[in-house]
């Protein structure tokens, strides 16, 4: 998380984030230091782009990804709390791993993928296998994983 953290506030960036696990502190800190700092505020505007899992489907995600900046240097698409969208037809995190292939993969683009699992893994195991899968691509194609565990002491 620090080393993360630290190579964002040295505008050091990955071309995808994976924040994936059941603390989800570390997850939104990570994408929202990422929000804060990989654009100037006059090009977020046309640069940024934040969607819920809930509202969107993996392919719209693949197709804002894969478009160029307007006008600037880079393009920021983060996908905030990704698992839900587990709730539609091949609207998982699984269905974003063709995007990890180089050939698609848009070079100016920051891809934030932000999925908050449940501690029940047990009545989870398709997400949580999912998830691992999606994880896996992300490590091939250069990306930053991170995983999150639940902080001791902390209520759920």
């Amino acid at each position: 998380y620090e080393e993360i953290m630290r190579d964002i506030s040295a505008k050091k960036f990955s071309p995808i984030y994976f924040l994936y696990g059941t603390e989800p502190y570390f997850i939104d800190s990570v994408a929202s230091e990422i929000e804060r700092t990989a654009l100037e505020e006059d090009m977020k505007v046309w640069n940024q782009i934040i969607v819920y899992g809930k509202d969107v489907l993996p392919d719209q995600i693949v197709i804002e990804a894969g478009q160029y900046p307007t006008m600037g240097d880079r393009r920021v698409v983060i996908v905030r709390e990704a698992q839900d969208m587990d709730s539609k037809p091949k609207g998982d995190v699984e269905a974003l791993i063709p995007y990890c292939d180089a050939k698609l993969m848009q070079p100016s683009t920051i891809l934030v993928v932000c999925v908050k699992l449940p501690e029940d893994k047990g009545n989870h195991k398709t997400l949580y296998s999912k998830t691992a899968k999606f994880a896996t691509a992300v490590q091939k194609a250069g990306g930053v994983t991170l995983e999150t565990k639940r902080l001791y002491g902390m209520d759920k």
